[in-house]
């Protein structure tokens, strides 16, 4: 018998493991190269709620974008800290992204949106072309003929 998923589940499972997994693996050959100095010295951190005087707060309600969304585990930081230390071509990482995330949730397709409006918005649009002949939409990076 297998176990029920839950949307709850799947974020802490797989979207973790894949943002961390996708982040770091564009980072990762870099890091091996020794393309990035390891000696570096960490930066400080600016305190940005102190200087502009908002006060921080336990938050008991939840994950609510307007209360600032939610902490990041230490797995996430690392992967974008790792990262930010290499440059890479946004759309190949876009392009990458959505096969990997695909396979991990055990689905046929996944895409990346910078949020979950995006998302629906992305979904409706799939939903409205769904079997237009010939295609009104490109997927190719700066097609004057997309929609």
């Amino acid at each position: 018998m297998s176990e029920k998923i839950t949307r709850r589940k799947m974020l802490r499972n797989d979207a973790h493991a894949a943002l961390t997994g996708a982040v770091g693996a564009c980072a990762a050959p870099a890091l091996l190269a020794g393309d990035v100095s390891s000696s570096a010295v960490p930066a400080k951190g600016v305190g940005y709620y102190q200087k502009l005087g908002v006060t921080p707060f336990i938050n008991a309600a939840g994950t609510y974008t307007a209360l600032s969304g939610s902490t990041m585990p230490d797995g996430v930081q690392a992967a974008i800290a790792m990262a930010s230390l290499q440059p890479v071509n946004i759309l190949e990482l876009h392009d990458a992204a959505g096969p990997y995330l695909a396979k991990r949730s055990k689905c046929e397709g996944a895409l990346v949106t910078s949020g979950a409006a995006a998302g629906l918005t992305l979904g409706v649009a799939a939903c409205i072309t769904l079997g237009n002949n010939p295609p009104r939409c490109s997927s190719a990076p700066y097609n004057s003929s997309a929609c």
